[in-house]
């Protein structure tokens, strides 16, 4: 990993993480991550969650202990179906 803490305060490169534009009028929003994951820390979810709550935001946070960044694409895993089915429930309460 290349310093999350170090790029994450760089302020010409602000805009890139999804945390710096939460507003009160950002939309409701799933956050899913493996608790394994190599490629982001779940820990930015769970940062990401924070904001949200902050910013009064409908949210779920939904941390997969021991998948992956590629758990989406894990098949018969009874996690991660769970986590699909739970997503498109979320989806159809704010868009259904």
């Amino acid at each position: 990993m290349f310093g999350v803490d170090k790029v994450s305060n760089d302020p010409s490169i602000s805009y890139a993480w999804p945390q710096n534009s939460i507003t009160a009028q950002y939309p409701p929003t799933y956050l899913s991550a493996g608790t394994a994951d190599q490629a982001v820390p779940y820990q930015e979810s769970v940062h990401i969650a924070h904001e949200l709550e902050k910013n009064g935001i409908k949210h779920v946070l939904n941390l997969v202990e021991g998948k992956d960044h590629l758990l989406d694409q894990q098949k018969d895993d009874k996690d991660v179906d769970a986590t699909r089915k739970e997503i498109l429930k979320f989806i159809g309460t704010y868009i259904g």
